[in-house]
């Protein structure tokens, strides 16, 4: 249930007291559905034992959740969630978006925190369509822009053979966009869905990113779906509001041809001195990094013109050339 940056990441080195810690964790699972509905969550002991606290830590942890209105704790059966998730999809054709994803580690870079093995979680399972507790690659990762560090990335993706020497690895994650091993390896995809929300940052995550824990992050919820309707990745990126936007332009005239494809989206890392980096009139000229659409913005974004060309790719008539798609800012 708990990753290994979660269990590190709750700690007496942190300002924040531990009780609180713990808190950030858990209502950052239940809010982003991991948890979900009617749930069980760990006992007092349990989590005492999990993350090396004492009883009375984890139980003032739990009864903040249910302060919040997030779990109920019932005398003789335990503490259960009561929050419903419900996500809100935005959807969008896909086309630019494959094609802007796939750039954005030029500009970038990635550490990898943690590569490894685990079991599906419920919410694993269900969003890759795998039976529970199959086999996936889960990995952790930082991405920074001008050495700042902008994205918490953690993924889950099914298993995939070797081919040509390309390999889905810690080492390759370093080196190559995600995007680009999925070609490598095979995979074909046609479809992304993309839910959008926000939350607090839990200490793991708080530390990564360098900001307070309880800082208010943008949250992305990814899922690749490759041409067999399969998919093959689940994805959850928690990006720093004053590093990184999601832009987004709505089309009354594509609306009109197919309700609620009129969206689309591109994402903003700021420079380090957003003040010195020059725009120029035709935002289709502008470089787009390896991974997303991404580009340096100067911190008023009312100031950058989205041409018609890249940033807004409206859908056609013929709804098979862009499936109900969702936007995603970045090629994680």
């Amino acid at each position: 249930m708990f990753s290994d940056a979660e269990l590190r990441g709750v700690s007496s080195s942190h300002a924040a007291p531990l009780y609180h810690q713990l808190f950030l964790i858990l209502r950052q699972k239940i809010e982003a559905g991991e948890i979900g509905f009617g749930k069980l969550l760990p006992s007092e002991i349990e989590l005492a034992s999990v993350f090396g606290l004492s009883r009375i830590t984890s139980k003032r942890a739990l009864d903040e959740l249910a302060e919040r209105g997030l779990v109920e704790r019932q005398r003789g059966r335990g503490t259960l969630v009561i929050y419903r998730y419900e996500p809100k999809v935005l959807r969008a054709p896909l086309t630019s978006m494959l094609e802007n994803l796939t750039v954005m580690g030029k500009e970038t870079s990635v550490e990898v925190l943690d590569f490894c093995e685990v079991s599906a979680s419920k919410e694993i399972a269900e969003a890759l369509k795998i039976p529970l507790h199959t086999p996936v690659i889960q990995a952790v990762r930082i991405r920074r822009y001008q050495g700042e560090a902008f994205a918490y990335y953690v993924s889950h993706t099914i298993k995939l053979a070797p081919i040509n020497g390309a390999e889905f690895s810690a080492r390759a994650l370093k080196s190559h966009a995600r995007l680009e091993l999925f070609k490598a390896l095979g995979v074909q995809l046609s479809e992304v869905e993309q839910s959008l929300s926000a939350c607090g940052a839990d200490s793991a995550v708080a530390h990564a990113l360098q900001v307070p824990i309880g800082a208010p992050l943008l949250s992305l919820t990814r899922i690749y779906i490759d041409r067999d309707q399969r998919p093959v990745d689940h994805l959850r990126g928690l990006y720093r509001p004053d590093r990184f936007q999601y832009h987004m332009r709505l089309s009354a005239q594509s609306q009109a041809r197919m309700p609620g494809s009129g969206f689309s989206g591109a994402l903003s890392v700021f420079p380090k001195d957003a003040s010195t980096v020059p725009l120029p009139k035709d935002s289709s000229a502008l470089p787009l990094p390896r991974d997303a659409s991404s580009v340096p913005l100067s911190r008023d974004p009312s100031s950058v013109p989205l041409s018609r060309d890249s940033s807004s790719v409206p859908l056609s008539r013929d709804s098979s050339s862009a499936k109900n798609s969702t936007l995603g800012p970045d090629r994680r």
